[in-house]
């Protein structure tokens, strides 16, 4: 994650352990002449060789409700178990509350045992090097805030919002 001209973006990159002290995460290129940035882990790494049983999981019913802001186009799509919650959410347009800048979005139907800081992305250009532009984004408490954080105005025409997180317990 970086930040150049106020605004927020966000790749991808490989990441794979090394040993059972090491885990190695490759450069940014694209991020090189942009300073410092951050590198938050939103993965599960699984060892090769490992085998178990699979099991098809049931998704939750997601009635979510917008308590701040405006979100059109809300789908939230949930699978929990009692180890971990797998969250998809998607947005067609966020309009945020002029006073707090967030749209708060509850979602009842979640335990509220889980807590994820998270990128609420969206984008204008598919092929951009440095990313997808995002909107920090926080789930507590059965409530998913999205914050504007200082970012200017989307252009019309801007992509959906989407994010997808795995929380293990």
């Amino acid at each position: 994650m970086t930040e150049s001209d106020g605004v927020k973006y966000c790749t991808l990159t490989k990441v794979r352990i090394m040993d059972k002290n090491t885990i190695v995460i490759d450069k940014v290129v694209a991020y090189k002449d942009m300073g410092a940035y951050t590198v938050k882990l939103s993965t599960v790494l699984i060892p090769t060789m490992i085998t178990g049983e699979v099991a098809l999981n049931i998704p939750v019913a997601c009635n979510p409700v917008v308590q701040v802001g405006q979100a059109t186009g809300l789908d939230v799509k949930a699978v929990v178990t009692d180890d971990w919650l797998m969250l998809v959410v998607k947005a067609t347009t966020l309009t945020f509350d002029e006073t707090s800048e967030t749209v708060e979005i509850s979602l009842p139907d979640i335990p509220s045992a889980f807590y994820n800081e998270l990128p609420m992305i969206y984008n204008e250009n598919l092929w951009s090097t440095t990313g997808s532009k995002f909107y920090p984004a926080v789930l507590q408490n059965r409530v998913l805030t999205i914050s504007k954080d200082g970012a200017a105005a989307e252009p019309s025409g801007t992509g959906s919002k989407f994010c997808r997180l795995l929380i293990v317990k």
